[in-house]
């Protein structure tokens, strides 16, 4: 609900204009030339017998190899990489994919994970967008903000929804576990 999505299309979008037509939707850009390949906006396919996660996986290995192959600088865009994974294999595969990238080529992704966040720290700035949620509502003002974001509104979002407080009760009470159990972990 941020414009999350939207910003890393629009950022493809601007890179791929910028290498083709020689134009860019900003007050200045300094863009070194690259191939963009981005992995944005997945679809399951039921028809092909693969998994969500597999399909994202294969994917981004066959424009890993492309790269590879092709000696050329790349930049890649991905958002919320391998989201159709558990959270451990999810944050595990997110860092090696992203990090081996990153040695390599020009890489900006999105994630919800924190842990991924703080992993991959050493080698990618974090950026996030804020919100503000009222009983009247959520707005988000679509600025990008540095750091990683430290905001929580998934249980403000059910209660906005209208689910019952038997269930936002217990949302909080188990985000709030978890974020106790991962604070003594980090």
């Amino acid at each position: 609900m941020s414009g999350k999505t939207t910003f890393m299309k629009t950022l493809a979008l601007n890179l791929v204009l910028a290498q083709t037509l020689g134009i860019c939707l900003a007050r200045r850009a300094s863009l070194p030339p690259v191939r963009v390949m981005t992995v944005i906006g997945r679809d399951e396919s039921t028809t092909s017998g693969q998994s969500y996660f597999f399909r994202e996986a294969s994917e981004l290995r066959r424009m890993l190899g492309e790269a590879l192959a092709s000696g050329r600088e790349h930049w890649f865009v991905i958002d919320e990489p391998f989201r159709g994974t558990n959270s451990a294999e999810r944050v595990g595969a997110g860092y090696a994919v992203l990090k081996y990238l990153n040695e390599h080529w020009l890489v900006v992704a999105s994630t919800h994970d924190q842990e991924l966040i703080d992993l991959l720290r050493p080698q990618f700035d974090a950026y996030h967008f804020s919100e503000v949620v009222t009983d009247a509502g959520a707005w988000f003002d679509y600025r990008l903000r540095p750091g990683p974001c430290r905001t929580r509104n998934a249980v403000k979002m059910l209660v906005l929804a209208g689910y019952p407080p038997a269930v936002t009760d217990l949302a909080e009470k188990t985000a709030a576990s978890a974020l106790t159990c991962q604070a003594a972990k980090g």
